[in-house]
Formats: structure tokens, C-alpha cells, sequence
């Protein structure tokens, strides 16, 4: 029994006009090969479609130079490094205490 792409193509609309899940999947199951291919070849194409556009495209594209400069908050940055400094402190007084042994 020869498989031919007519033959493939309405069966998938045949079974799909049915719209019952165990017809599809009994559909798919005895014709697996053309399934898996088609699958493949539709795969090839998407990845083949975003290799081109993020691979190619990106390398044609010039990037943009923005006047949006990073600035530094001396303000932040201190109030950062002093609370570090007191969880430091605090880390140290721990290990000065003595704890009871809970046994």
C-alpha cells in the first residue's frame, strides 16, 4: 500500500472534520512515519526561521547608541555597604555568645 501526499491529506481532513480524539490518534498511529516526518520537516523550518532572524538579521542591524548613561548613587551604594557592615557586626556578636545546650 503506496502513501501518497492526496491520499495523506485527506485523511487528515477526514479525520479532523470527525473531531473525535480516537479517530486523530488512530489516524496518527497508522500513519506514524509521515507523521514523525512531517513533524521533522516542520521543525527544520521554525528553527531555520529563527536561526535567520536572530543569526543573520542581527548581524546586518546596527545597534543603537542611546544618550541613556548609567549613574552611580553614592548614596545608595553607602547606605548599602553600612548595612552590610551591621549584619558583620552582628554576625560577629554571635559567635561571642554563650549558648546553653538545648540538652
Amino acid at each position: 500500500m503506496e502513501l501518497s501526499a492526496s491520499n495523506f491529506l485527506s485523511g487528515i481532513v477526514n479525520c479532523l472534520k470527525a473531531i473525535k480524539l480516537k479517530k486523530i490518534c488512530f489516524f496518527f498511529g497508522k500513519h506514524a512515519f509521515g507523521f514523525v516526518l512531517s513533524i521533522i520537516l516542520l521543525e527544520l523550518i521554525l528553527g531555520g526561521v529563527i536561526f535567520y532572524r536572530y543569526a543573520f538579521l542581527a548581524e546586518e542591524a546596527e545597534p543603537e547608541i542611546g544618550s541613556n548613561h548609567l549613574k552611580f548613587k553614592e548614596s545608595v551604594y553607602r547606605g548599602i555597604l553600612k548595612e552590610w557592615e551591621q549584619r558583620e557586626v552582628k554576625f560577629q556578636e554571635s559567635f561571642e555568645q554563650n549558648l546553653q545546650s538545648p540538652f
